[in-house]
């Protein structure tokens, strides 16, 4: 098996491990006495007290390294080794076992060789030393524990490790020292830390680790996160999380802890919460603990209330080198403006109709100054006649584009909401069978009418209020020119309305997520309830069901009067503020027109513009509202749009499979749901079906039956072994091509609307 990677490729695995104070003659001897060796997946294959003394070199997969007791001690990848302490048999160093993840590969150096390259170079004893006391420092280094406050269901949990009481705690020292630059003081001063609120009630731990990793410095894809951590519907256990921060850089433990001893760690940290929940802790002081839940947002709750809600159960993060190369999530929001491109000449055309409103829209002040001023004073009716005929036409100009803009824009927005919809609904035609496994159909469908926020946004008050703002420019020039004191005097009402956005921002995200999340919980549970109509009456529960879906329902309206209430209190301060403005201007524009500064036609005309500069600041209140909606509607689509498509013909193509002869073998086929799992549905299954052959498989419920006939059609891939389809890989063949040449009848098949011959004629009508 040596022959499966190069001699360049063994000697740089040689090197990491061994360092670069090797000869050349040394490492080819190494080279020579390594041992490939091909570990069964998700199995125990080494042992520390059993093994052969001796190092093993991770060549390709990942090794887990379990304690005696089962805990995740640490992750090791391609360039790693284990087994150093067998080299050691003096030193009194603490057993573990090793396990195998998928696609491993590992390189056995006997002792035999490494005792003569120890003695050739010094330097190799004292790193393999190095290497055995870390691993031992982080298989021993555990936190002394306290009973846990309560009962819970630890399934899915580590079990504690209880040290020998005369133990001393050491800091973890396998936690590198962190590298990656944060404002630590500026948080300690403002008490305010990084928060993600999750998307679905499965998110929770996902939307730790993205709070985490923001801490450090890194904004982490949440949809990522969920894929790493094997989210399904019920959420995730924390020996996935822990895998998943891992492979994202992070050095993990699970501990379980009294609140003493975890105060004294590293934070923030990942804290297991009422049985069913994860929070990130960040900060623990003698009164209070500093607490980021996904599901409410920052608190600061008492030790009483903490202990009240925690298991004991802790995961904690230190984050290492690898940390600064992982990949960084997208700003999606601002990618949606692409969609505006293609309409780039119509946007245009909107933009100077606007220009030529608002230009139109100073033909009145203007022309009222010189009525008050001019018209009045000479008693001309010819020119009162002129200067009302001119205010006519401009204003029925004015009407006229105003109509026309209002056309364009209604007509790219159609167009704008095609192009949102379509492609979001392809995109998630063509995802996995196992996206929608782990998500509830209200969540998807919820996600679709996000959309449509996205789409006024884009086209509607946004345009609008931003060609607006444009001409304000124009209006404070005029304003200018009639008297600075009083422009001045007008500038000064800005301010007001920048912090009121500002400090109104937190809130309404906030406010915006809630309403989200509480609409798709209704609506996932009314889905549910309608889809299963047959078992709630079989079961008389019509009323029980109804009972929880008015909760639900009663909650939503709840959160939707929140927003209210927040968005009436902006407006209302809004329009305290504009009425202050305008007071306080009227009230200085009469003294200046007493003091012969200016004249009254210019003070009506001023108030005039006014207006026009105090309206877009009041709609840009309502615009930032939407902002915010549109900002987590975005959070949201991104979570179907970020999901890696089934097989993506445009950039991997893959060959077309030919009419169908019908035989299909399974090659050492293994089958979990995700790779991190330990549990094999199918394991190391080979089988053949020769084509015209008439097989029935027989099984009790659960035993892999319909997982067979999903592997067959591609909806699930191996994850380890091969499927063929007439001696072609079911992972190199277009999987339509397959599943239009292959008839299935699910258990649980389901059926449109119309006629059975419709059904059955679907794929060719």
């Amino acid at each position: 098996m040596l022959s499966a990677f190069s001699q360049e490729q063994l000697v740089t695995h040689i090197r990491q491990v061994l360092g670069d104070g090797l000869s050349d003659q040394a490492v080819i001897d190494c080279t020579k006495a390594l041992e490939i060796i091909e570990p069964p997946v998700a199995k125990q294959f080494w042992q520390a007290t059993t093994a052969k003394p001796g190092i093993y070199v991770v060549l390709t997969g990942k090794v887990r390294l379990l304690d005696s007791s089962n805990n995740l001690i640490n992750t090791l990848t391609s360039g790693s080794s284990f087994g150093e302490l067998t080299l050691f048999p003096e030193q009194d160093f603490s057993s573990y076992v090793a396990r195998a993840s998928m696609n491993l590969k590992v390189a056995y150096l006997p002792q035999e060789i490494l005792t003569k390259v120890m003695g050739e170079f010094p330097s190799v004893y004292h790193l393999l030393l190095n290497k055995a006391e870390l691993i031992n420092t982080a298989n021993s280094s555990e936190i002394p524990l306290i009973e846990a406050p309560r009962t819970v269901n630890s399934a899915n949990l580590p079990q504690p490790i209880i040290p020998p009481p005369t133990q001393v705690k050491k800091r973890p020292q396998y936690f590198p020292i962190p590298t990656v630059v944060v404002g630590n003081w500026w948080r300690k001063f403002t008490k305010r830390y990084p928060f993600f609120e999750q998307q679905s009630a499965a998110d929770c731990g996902a939307a730790c680790l993205v709070m985490v990793g923001r801490y450090w410095g890194k904004n982490l894809s949440i949809n990522r996160l969920r894929d790493l951590a094997n989210v399904s519907r019920s959420g995730a256990s924390m020996r996935s999380l822990s895998a998943a921060a891992e492979s994202l850089g992070f050095a993990t433990r699970p501990v379980k802890a009294s609140l003493d001893k975890f105060a004294q760690q590293s934070l923030p940290a990942i804290a297991h919460w009422q049985g069913r929940h994860y929070i990130v802790v960040y900060e623990i002081t003698k009164k209070q603990v500093i607490v980021a839940d996904p599901a409410i947002g920052q608190r600061q709750l008492t030790i009483k209330e903490f202990l009240a809600g925690w298991t004991g159960y802790a995961l904690l993060l230190q984050p290492t080198t690898s940390l600064k190369k992982t990949q960084e999530a997208n700003t999606p929001f601002w990618q949606l403006f692409d969609l505006v491109k293609p309409h780039f000449q119509v946007l245009l055309e909107v933009f100077i109709a606007s220009v030529l409103i608002q230009v139109f829209g100073l033909i009145t002040p203007l022309f009222t100054q010189l009525l008050l001023d001019r018209v009045i004073v000479q008693g001309s009716i010819l020119t009162l006649n002129t200067v009302g005929f001119g205010l006519l036409i401009f204003g029925l100009f004015r009407v006229a584009i105003n109509g026309l803009r209002q056309y364009l824009l209604d007509h790219t927005a159609n167009r704008i909401s095609v192009a949102l919809m379509v492609g979001f609904i392809k995109h998630t035609f063509g995802l996995p069978l196992s996206f929608f496994e782990s998500r509830y159909v209200g969540d998807i469908v919820s996600r679709v009418q996000e959309n449509q926020k996205i789409q006024r946004f884009l086209t509607g008050e946004a345009l609008s209020i931003g060609l607006d703002l444009l001409t304000v420019f124009v209006y404070v020039g005029l304003m200018f020119w009639y008297s600075p004191p009083m422009a001045l005097m007008t500038l000064a009402i800005v301010p007001p309305f920048v912090l009121l956005t500002f400090f109104a921002t937190p809130f309404l995200r906030r406010i915006s997520r809630e309403v989200f999340t509480a609409g798709t919980l209704e609506n996932s549970y009314l889905i549910q309830s309608l889809t299963g109509i047959s078992s709630i009456r079989s079961m008389a529960i019509e009323q029980t069901v109804r009972w929880h879906w008015e909760e639900l329902l009663n909650n939503l309206i709840k959160k939707n009067f929140s927003g209210q209430v927040i968005s009436n209190q902006l407006q209302l301060i809004s329009s305290t503020i504009q009425s202050l403005a305008s007071t306080g201007l009227l009230w200085f524009g009469a003294w200046l027109v007493i003091q012969n500064q200016l004249t009254i036609g210019q003070l009506v005309a001023f108030n005039m513009l006014l207006g026009n500069i105090i309206q877009p600041f009041q709609r840009l209140i309502i615009l930032w509202n939407q902002l915010q909606e549109v900002i987590v509607a975005t959070e949201r689509i991104n979570d179907v749009l970020e999901a890696q498509l089934e097989e993506d013909l445009e950039h991997n193509p893959r060959q077309f499979l030919p009419r169908l002869i019908g035989r299909i073998r399974f090659h050492n086929v293994t089958f979990r749901y995700h790779p991190e799992s330990e549990i094999n549905i199918l394991e190391n299954l080979s089988f053949e079906i020769l084509p015209e052959q008439t097989v029935a498989v027989v099984g009790r419920s659960g035993s892999g039956k319909t997982t067979l006939s999903k592997l067959i059609l591609g909806l699930y891939l191996a994850t380890d072994g091969r499927v063929l389809i007439d001696n072609q890989d079911v992972t190199s063949i277009s999987l339509h091509s397959l599943r239009s040449q292959i008839g299935v009848v699910d258990q649980d098949t389901f059926l449109f609307g119309g006629t059975i011959r419709e059904n059955i004629t679907i794929a060719h009508p």
